[in-house]
């Protein structure tokens, strides 16, 4: 898929994979008051070393970002999601390959379909 996709589109492609009850799961425990003024964001992670240090390094954070089982939750103001302290860590080649952030309106949407 990785291969495929980065043939595709001309850049690197990561792809994390989760079986659908799980995606669920993790859906349904967005722990964020969703609002218009906002997005909800999972950040998926892929390693536990990797995990561990964004874990701490979201602590010392001043956004609402919440631990969940391998995946953050993030609620960022719109117009604010590359502009973060966290979004900017993220964005770090070392964290680039490891994670990816998606929207929970996406991710409903696929479990939907």
């Amino acid at each position: 898929m990785e291969k495929g996709l980065s043939e595709t589109f001309h850049y690197q492609a990561f792809v994390l994979l989760y079986q659908f009850d799980s995606l669920s799961e993790i859906v349904i425990k967005y722990p964020f008051e969703k609002d218009e003024n906002h997005h909800a964001y999972v950040i998926f992670v892929e390693g536990e070393a990797i995990f561990e240090e964004l874990k701490t390094i979201s602590q010392d954070v001043d956004e609402e970002i919440t631990v969940g089982n391998q995946v953050f939750y993030w609620k960022v103001t719109k117009g604010e999601s590359t502009d973060t302290v966290f979004s900017k860590i993220l964005a770090k080649v070392k964290y680039k390959s490891s994670t990816t952030v998606r929207n929970i309106n996406t991710l409903e949407k696929m479990l939907v379909s």
